[in-house]
């Protein structure tokens, strides 16, 4: 740990100073990415933005912040998220990070969502501290518009300008974090109207803001991947990042699986084709026979532990029923769109190009191949077309640097 430092250590003018009264101590290493947001938060900045690889710790980012500005400030704030998944997860590490600072308090995280909440979060009002914390959707901040001094946005690259700017539009501050790399927000509407204005509405929502000179921080480490995969995805971010990924890694008997794994196949006809289905099926069926080793110990693997990711509905449908038909129940086997934002020791990803002799958008997508390549802890799988770079060759796109993503995976 490095050294600490408390509100008074802030550069910050009296006016905003008089906003942070006498608290007990809530200690900040210097320089992390946490402490940065809240200098950008105290020094008035109307938007700030966290931008992070793939398991850069985002949510033990915004749970810090949360933490620190409950205990040492008066500011109204709240956190919204895109999915009701990702606000009760976030609720669930605020309350548990609560509870562990001041056991037997009532909650000071207030959900806003019409499901069961987590431990340790309240539902009503009445359950609460008076300092407190409400997490809903952003859908909910878009209907209510509470009128905040800040407004933290959870996974703010999949959500639109538009859809913020309803959401923030009573609040003083927002605090954006999100992935860069990931898939963005699904946009369904013409928008060709807006094509010529200088801020899309429909653009990924901390764009506008970055182009515009805010404030940008970059959180420089992943604590899932490995040295392989950060080589490899890093064309897909602008920003430099190195891995802090515990040691970990899959091995059969004496012999230590790659990071990563190329496995070709002959070209198919369709992306649902049962060849496809069966390549993957084969794979699971010889990372189950594997072990986890950590600086701990080591552990069998299970199904649980391995995740399937393909690039559309049909493939889920067909490589679901061949692994049941094989006895492998309990792994999870979705798109990329439907898995992003989770992790697994090891994932068998299927390259968007399979089944694609003419690839389009969809194969293309960037953020798309970010996801599929980024799920992993210890191990991928990565199953692709022999020919795929001939495939790409067809493309009247710029695809230069998922050809260079591509270049690593299939090394």
């Amino acid at each position: 740990m490095g050294c600490m430092f408390t509100p008074k250590d802030l550069h910050i003018d009296p006016a905003a100073r008089a906003a942070i009264p006498e608290r007990p101590v809530t200690e900040l290493e210097v320089g992390s990415i946490t402490s940065q947001a809240l200098f950008s938060i105290f020094q008035g900045e109307a938007a700030t933005t966290i931008v992070s690889p793939p398991g850069g710790g985002k949510s033990t980012c915004i749970g810090e912040i949360a933490v620190f500005l409950l205990e040492q400030t008066d500011l109204k704030f709240e956190i919204a998220c895109p999915t009701r998944d990702g606000a009760w997860a976030l609720a669930a590490k605020i309350g548990a990070l609560m509870a562990e600072r001041h056991p037997g308090e009532k909650s000071s995280v207030l959900f806003h969502i019409k499901m069961d909440p987590p431990e340790n979060v309240a539902t009503k009002i009445g359950e609460c501290a008076k300092r407190r914390v409400g997490v809903r959707t952003l859908a909910s901040a878009a209907m209510s518009q509470p009128e905040l001094d800040l407004l933290i946005v959870d996974e703010a690259f999949q959500t639109t300008y538009a859809q913020l700017a309803v959401a923030a539009d009573k609040c003083e501050q927002i605090l954006m974090v999100g992935d860069s790399g990931q898939i963005g927000p699904v946009v369904t509407s013409d928008t060709r109207v807006f094509a010529s204005r200088a801020v899309k509405p429909e653009s990924r929502a901390p764009e506008p803001f970055i182009a515009k000179g805010y404030p940008v921080l970059n959180i420089d480490r992943t604590f899932r991947l490995g040295p392989d995969t950060v080589d490899a995805i890093a064309p897909l971010y602008d920003f430099d990042f190195a891995s802090a990924r515990p040691e970990v890694s899959l091995r059969r008997g004496r012999r230590t699986l790659p990071e990563i794994t190329s496995i070709a196949m002959d070209p198919v006809d369709t992306p649902e084709a049962f060849d496809v289905a069966h390549a993957v099926a084969d794979r699971a069926e010889a990372l189950l026979q594997c072990q986890v080793h950590t600086e701990v110990g080591a552990t069998a693997m299970t199904p649980a532990q391995l995740a399937v990711v393909v690039a559309h509905n049909a493939q889920v449908s067909a490589v679901a029923a061949v692994l049941e038909k094989r006895g492998i129940e309990g792994t999870a086997v979705g798109t990329a769109d439907s898995l992003q934002g989770g992790q697994w020791n090891a994932v068998i990803a299927v390259d968007p190009l399979t089944g694609y002799r003419e690839p389009k958008g969809h194969q293309l997508h960037p953020g798309r191949l970010c996801v599929m390549a980024s799920r992993h802890i210890a191990h991928l799988s990565w199953i692709h077309p022999v020919d795929w770079a001939e495939v790409l060759d067809t493309s009247e796109d710029d695809v230069e640097t998922i050809r260079a993503v591509r270049e690593s995976l299939t090394a």
